[in-house]
């Protein structure tokens, strides 16, 4: 026999569910005990119990990422601000900032040589590209 319980969870708990309730029809006739349809039943339950608890966590998890993003944005925002009007005080040295942690490194990028790692992944229809930009804001491809 083959097995005929749909692979992706949303199909198999809508499944389950149908299942379920159609046991109660179908189960003395098909020669299973009260029992066995009692445990069939508490089996639904308590997958269905494991799955909304998953996609509960899924959309809290969601959630606070997105809140952690939006207060990090704002966050960094207001602390880049500030670095800055500190660094523009006449009281500012690079001994103040090296201590805090503020002081850029300064290193010049030979952009001409700079050279991006570069892989590729093909899939059905579409190719995925995967570089490192060592250091810089972004990679000019040019056919050549």
């Amino acid at each position: 026999m083959t097995d005929f319980l749909p692979k992706d969870e949303p199909s198999l708990l809508f499944w389950l569910g149908n299942y379920q309730a159609k046991l109660a029809s179908y189960g003395a006739s098909l020669g299973l005990a009260p029992a066995e349809v009692t445990a069939l039943s508490t089996a639904y339950s308590d997958l269905s119990s494991l799955f909304n608890t998953v996609e509960a966590a899924k959309a809290a998890l969601k959630n606070a990422v997105e809140a952690k993003n939006a207060g990090k944005d704002s966050n960094i925002t207001l602390i880049r601000k500030t670095n800055n009007k500190m660094k523009a005080s006449d009281a500012y040295t690079d001994a103040i900032g090296e201590d805090m942690g503020i002081r850029g490194s300064t290193h010049d990028v030979d952009r001409e040589a700079a050279k991006p790692k570069l892989s590729g992944e093909a899939f059905p229809g579409y190719v995925r590209l995967k570089f490192t930009k060592n250091g810089l804001d972004g990679v000019i491809f040019t056919p050549g």
